[in-house]
């Protein structure tokens, strides 16, 4: 295990982050209400939500060291909730440490995609999620070489194999995310085609790039893919965004990001949004691993001795601990106590 101090600002963020869930807490009373009014068979689906966000992270089990004034935090209770915004982060980081360690070994072949369709109405929110995934899967079987287009072989690519997420952005835009791994790097050399996408000229594409906002259009539309469709002469409208770049640090917060952008830094999710954006994500898959990353086993990760020396010049030696459940907001004000964790991989700990 690792052995890390817990400092006062961490707790004070996540004292925070119980505040934030409060519109959460009211969005999900809303939705019980009217399950009441229609006769919903989910109210109680709704009411057990509700209760698990009230107490979600509001106590830490603790192992107490009096003599030495060190308190060991052993679990924190997380509802594990979507919306919810400290199982969020909980949720980011587990992904990606978990995914992290998978990702490494094709760390030169691996690119970012984004793939994006135009905004949708609330009412076809789900339809357009599920569409997405269903032509995004058969993309990849283009990719792959398990589906051919005559004239055009996209396995030149030297695709192997990708993790694919969903976000959804203001104005209900669903787009994916995707982490790539292509062998050959003509996928993302010799940007030079400036199109709508461009963002005034701001960013050029290369011809795969091209040809894959064609497809990726086409497919949406239920368009044949045929070599003369993809290259005739088509205008931007008949395209989708799609923008693929050498995967860099910064683009796993973006590919394990948040589901949805409807956030404190940005604003609060109305109740018709919530309620949209709840029915529309019910059942739906975040995220997604092809080829050489699907089903891939996670291993356990590996910590080092040195890891427990923390605790071990904190405590002194021979002292027993004390077992004790206590509330977020009285740790917050205790000064007297030096708070450490141990970091497991499990998801029920809490995150760095």
């Amino acid at each position: 295990m690792k052995v890390r101090e817990v400092t006062p600002l961490y707790m004070e963020n996540a004292l925070t982050n119980k505040k934030y869930n409060r519109d959460v807490i009211e969005n999900y009373s809303k939705l019980a209400a009217v399950a009441i009014v229609t006769k919903a068979c989910n109210l109680n689906a709704m009411r057990n939500r509700r209760k698990r966000l009230i107490n979600c992270n509001r106590y830490w089990r603790m192992e107490v060291y009096e003599i030495s004034k060190v308190k060991r935090l052993l679990q924190t209770y997380l509802c594990r909730d979507k919306f919810c915004y400290n199982c969020s982060r909980l949720k980011q980081h587990v992904l990606k440490t978990r995914y992290l360690p998978l990702m490494e070994p094709y760390k030169d072949q691996l690119y970012h995609m984004t793939f994006t369709v135009p905004s949708c109405t609330g009412e076809k929110l789900r339809d357009t999620i599920y569409h997405m995934g269903r032509c995004f899967k058969t993309l990849i079987d283009y990719l792959n070489g398990n589906r051919t287009i005559k004239g055009l072989d996209l396995s030149q690519c030297g695709y192997s194999g990708c993790i694919r997420t969903l976000e959804i952005t203001g104005d209900y835009h669903p787009h994916f995310h995707a982490a790539m791994v292509f062998d050959n790097p003509i996928v993302a050399e010799d940007k030079y085609i400036n199109n709508r996408f461009s963002q005034s000229g701001n960013y050029l594409f290369t011809d795969f790039e091209a040809m894959i906002q064609r497809i990726w259009y086409m497919l949406l539309n239920g368009q044949r893919l045929t070599y003369e469709a993809i290259y005739s002469d088509s205008t931007d409208n008949d395209r989708y965004g799609c923008q693929i770049d050498k995967f860099n640090p910064d683009d796993y917060k973006k590919l394990f990001g948040y589901i949805s952008k409807t956030r404190p830094d940005n604003m609060t999710m109305s109740f018709k949004d919530f309620r949209t954006i709840y029915h529309a994500l019910d059942g739906t898959r975040q995220i997604q691993g092809y080829g050489i990353f699907y089903r891939k086993p996670i291993d356990d990760l590996n910590f080092t001795d040195d890891d427990c020396a923390l605790l071990a010049d904190l405590i002194l030696p021979d002292e027993e601990p004390i077992m004790a459940h206590e509330f977020l907001d009285r740790l917050v004000k205790d000064k007297s106590y030096t708070f450490v964790k141990s970091q497991y991989s499990r998801q029920k700990d809490i995150i760095n």
